[in-house]
């Protein structure tokens, strides 16, 4: 369930699902600038092994939850690990990716303003 134009979707989504009748059924591509982005070399880091966990073995693809500075938890993922450094990957997962849905309208709710 979610609000059509509420930016709570992908765009790419939001903007497929846009016209749709109850019952329709359509199969969409969506390119990366219109989901989560292209992937940004960026967002990957190389960090000192000691910010992690001495308990924990760190492999590559595992998932770690950060604090921002604002109080948020972001999940950043492990894409290296060396014996002293560790490469984390703030990308989206599904960053540079093309995605493919095959949607269907089950129901339609009016809007209810207060």
């Amino acid at each position: 369930e979610f609000t059509v134009g509420a930016g709570e979707l992908i765009k790419g989504f939001d903007d497929a699902v846009v016209g749709m009748k109850k019952d329709e059924e359509k199969e969409v591509k969506i390119e990366p600038k219109d989901a989560y982005g292209e992937h940004n070399p960026e967002f990957v880091k190389e960090m000192p092994r000691e910010y992690f966990p001495e308990d924990r073995e760190i492999k590559p693809g595992m998932v770690f939850l950060i604090n921002l500075q604002d109080g948020r938890q972001i999940p950043v993922r492990v894409s290296k690990v060396s014996d002293d450094t560790v490469t984390i990957d703030l990308n989206p997962p599904l960053a540079g990716k093309t995605l493919f849905f095959k949607i269907k309208v089950v129901e339609i709710a009016e809007k209810i303003t207060e």
